[in-house]
């Protein structure tokens, strides 16, 4: 039999690096909404004024927060799928019936495209109904409730990726091209609808894996396979 994975440090690690990804966020959202502010100024700005100095340092904001967020969202994937492995091996561990994914599968499907778009948040939804700690039965879990934070999450995480993979791309790959005021205000925005989505994203991330950690603990308890602290 698998033995029952208590995972609350590890946990607690991954919830900090996505905390962090969050502020970093959150300052995109601010760092895109001066570059916007400075873009609209810039029509209206006499000619013996210059705004290189204040496009110059919030490139430098902006940057930082790119290449931040492009390292952290390394970290917390990494952790984040070593996490849906163990804690769908601690499904299997409370010998629950009509499972769907094995931990192999469920680490698997996150890494094959389109197919990840669809059973990401089913694999995800399966965690959080297993995990119920009041379905003691082997096929009460079917009957529980789910979420309606793990759509929402998935989604805010799809919208975050196609946005700042395209909006840094015009960004920093196009301007070869001279690319008008409007492009540039119209790539402003979604650099910044990237990050708020960024954001959404790390903290209902944040809920959702602290939830299922909880329910996994205390179910653990229920059956006898954790120790209560003293």
């Amino acid at each position: 039999m698998t033995k029952f994975h208590n995972n609350g440090n590890f946990v607690q690690w991954l919830i900090i690096i996505l905390g962090l990804i969050v502020v970093i966020n959150v300052a995109g959202i601010y760092a895109d909404y001066m570059e916007l502010d400075l873009l609209m100024r810039i029509p209206n700005t006499p000619k013996n004024v210059s705004l290189a100095g204040e496009l110059r340092a919030n490139d430098i904001i902006q940057k930082t927060v790119s290449y931040s967020l492009w390292a952290f969202t390394f970290i917390a994937g990494a952790l984040f799928l070593a996490w849906v492995y163990l804690s769908n091996q601690n499904l299997h561990t409370f010998n629950l019936k009509h499972l769907k994914y094995t931990p192999d599968k469920a680490l698997g499907y996150f890494f094959m495209p389109v197919v990840n778009i669809f059973l990401a948040p089913a694999i995800m939804s399966e965690l959080w109904k297993g995990s119920d700690p009041d379905k003691t039965s082997s096929g009460g879990w079917l009957d529980s409730r789910g979420t309606w934070k793990i759509p929402i999450w998935w989604f805010a995480v799809l919208i975050n990726v196609i946005f700042r993979w395209y909006g840094e791309s015009v960004k920093y790959y196009v301007f070869a091209l001279r690319p008008t005021q409007e492009i540039l205000l119209s790539n402003q925005k979604e650099l910044m609808f990237s990050h708020l989505c960024g954001a959404v994203a790390g903290l209902l991330g944040i809920q959702i894996i602290r939830e299922i950690n909880r329910r996994q603990t205390e179910k653990a308890l229920t059956a006898g396979l954790l120790e209560a602290n003293p």
